[in-house]
C-alpha cells in the first residue's frame, strides 16, 4: 500500500532552479519520495498536511553535532574548555555512559536536529574506549 502525504499551500524553496521557487504551491510525497511540486495538486487517497504558514524546503545539514550530548547541552555553559573536557569527555559524565544511556542521547538529539530541519548529520562522538583510556 502506497503512503502518500500532500502539504498543501506551502511557501516552496526548492534550492533547484529546474523546479523553481513558489509563494504557494502543494508538495506531493509518496513513499518518501517528491513526487510533484506544483500549486493546487488534487491527490484524493493523500494525507492532506496543511502547510499555508509553513516553509517547505530541502532538509539542512549539519556537519559538526555532537548528538549524544543532548543529555548534557545546557551544563557549563560558563565552563572554559579545559574544564568543560574535564567533567564532560574524561573521567565524567561521558565516561560513565551506559550503551542504553547512548541510546536514548542519540535518539534525542537526533529527534532535536530533525524537529530543527536538520535531515543530515555529521556525528562528532568520542568513542567509549577512548575515554575510558584517558582517565
Amino acid at each position: 500500500m502506497r503512503t502518500s502525504y500532500l502539504l498543501k499551500n506551502g511557501c516552496v524553496l526548492s534550492m533547484d532552479a529546474r523546479i523553481g521557487q513558489y509563494k504557494r504551491a502543494d508538495v506531493l510525497i509518496q513513499d518518501s519520495l517528491i513526487m510533484a511540486i506544483q500549486p493546487d495538486l488534487d491527490i484524493p487517497d493523500a494525507e492532506i498536511i496543511d502547510a499555508s504558514s509553513m516553509i517547505i524546503m530541502p532538509g539542512l545539514v549539519d556537519t559538526h553535532r555532537h548528538v549524544w550530548e543532548s543529555l548534557v547541552k545546557t551544563a557549563g555553559t560558563n565552563w572554559s574548555l579545559p574544564v568543560y573536557l574535564q567533567n564532560l569527555y574524561y573521567g565524567a559524565m561521558g565516561s560513565k555512559l551506559r550503551p542504553q544511556d547512548s541510546y536514548i542521547a542519540n535518539l534525542l538529539g537526533s529527534l532535536e536536529a530533525l524537529n530543527a530541519g536538520v535531515t543530515t548529520v555529521l556525528d562528532w562522538s568520542m568513542p567509549y574506549s577512548l575515554t575510558t583510556r584517558m582517565n
